[in-house]
């Protein structure tokens, strides 16, 4: 018998996290969407059999990259929010910021459970906001909503019998223009504080979302809404 020995895993290139955290994105909703439908097959099944499939579907829709949500990704991603920098590393540390709070939110949200979110095709969007001299943080924030809303980065799964209507536009919106809230308050000192404030622009978001309708004739107003709920964070 050989025996070979594993040194530790070979790094990620930047370059292709975003692509990889789409990927897993994609296979964790598709392996929770089979157990769903798999469920009415379950009495058919032995039980061994089950078992077997439902914990492989279980470890696949839960398996998640090892990164963190630290002051490398966060610092450039506020700053390009706030329109401090305009860099591409900047505009794909927002994205992830976006796609880590899409991640931790949206199953919250029964219309959006098989809805993606694509990093990817948020941060390649992102590369054509205005430059920060050409836009104050209000306008930013703004666009970076209505850029990525219209992007094509939040899509439903093809294929699966969804719900369809304003229910997932909406909720979509208001996940968001939460995230975006969380980006434009106070940095928190640790990444369960971070989460938790994720949590309550949520909260905050979803509370008032009625009174403020996105106006794309005027991103300036709508950005004005979004520091002023980041001040109450």
């Amino acid at each position: 018998m050989i025996f070979v020995e594993h040194g530790p895993r070979p790094e990620i290139p930047a370059y292709l996290r975003a692509p990889f955290r789409d990927i897993r994105r994609g296979v964790s909703a598709v392996a929770e969407n089979t157990e769903e439908f798999l469920e009415s097959a379950a009495p058919m099944l032995p039980d061994p059999a089950w078992r077997v499939v439902r914990s492989t579907l279980d470890l696949v829709e839960h398996f998640e990259f090892s990164e963190t949500l630290d002051a490398q990704v966060l610092v450039p991603a506020r700053g390009f929010v706030q329109a401090r920098n305009h860099s591409a590393k900047g505009a794909g540390a927002c994205a992830r910021c976006l796609g880590f709070a899409w991640d931790h939110t949206h199953r919250s949200q029964a219309s959006l459970r098989h809805v993606m979110f694509s990093e990817s095709i948020a941060a390649s969007s992102l590369r054509g906001i205005p430059s920060p001299s050409s836009a104050s943080s209000s306008d930013r924030s703004a666009l970076i909503f209505l850029k990525v809303l219209k992007s094509g980065a939040i899509g439903r799964m093809p294929g699966l019998a969804t719900e369809t209507g304003d229910n997932v536009l909406n909720d979509a919106s208001v996940l968001l223009a939460s995230a975006l809230v969380w980006l434009l308050a106070e940095p928190a000192a640790t990444e369960a504080e971070e989460r938790r404030l994720l949590d309550m622009s949520l909260s905050l978001t979803q509370a008032i979302w009625d009174d403020i309708p996105p106006n794309t004739d005027a991103p300036e107003a709508l950005g004005g809404r979004f520091k002023d709920m980041a001040r109450h964070l």
